[in-house]
């Protein structure tokens, strides 16, 4: 969220740009490099971005997996169906909760599976 760590970002053919507090893909916008730094201001974020097959999202509670939602069509993110994780799958998610050592409360950890069937954070 700042330009002076836009370096630390690796190189993509364009960034994602979105309000640090947002939901969905209100505010979202896709910018090259040359443009990103101009709109780092602390309110928003950026990552590279990445060509993905769809987003899925794996919900914890008490560090407990409870169920998974993913969205099979990237341009109707909104649209959520049940997912049936793999224990790959939940091996991935289970890092973050483990990482992030809350251990009441609702955890979420959204994922893109790429088009080599990576999961990424």
């Amino acid at each position: 969220d700042r330009a002076g760590d836009l370096h630390r970002l690796p190189e993509a053919a364009s960034y994602a740009v979105k309000p640090v507090a947002g939901a969905d893909s209100v505010g979202l916008q896709f910018l090259p490099r040359e443009e990103v730094a101009a709109r780092l201001d602390g309110t928003v974020l950026a990552q590279p971005r990445v060509d993905f097959r769809y987003e899925v999202s794996f919900v914890y509670v008490d560090r407990g997996f409870r169920y998974a939602l993913h969205a099979p069509d990237p341009e109707r993110r909104w649209e959520l169906v049940p997912y049936e994780p793999t224990g790959t799958d939940l091996a991935f998610a289970g890092r973050f909760v483990e990482w992030n050592g809350l251990a009441h409360g609702v955890t979420r950890v959204d994922a893109c599976r790429t088009r080599e069937g990576e999961l990424l954070l």
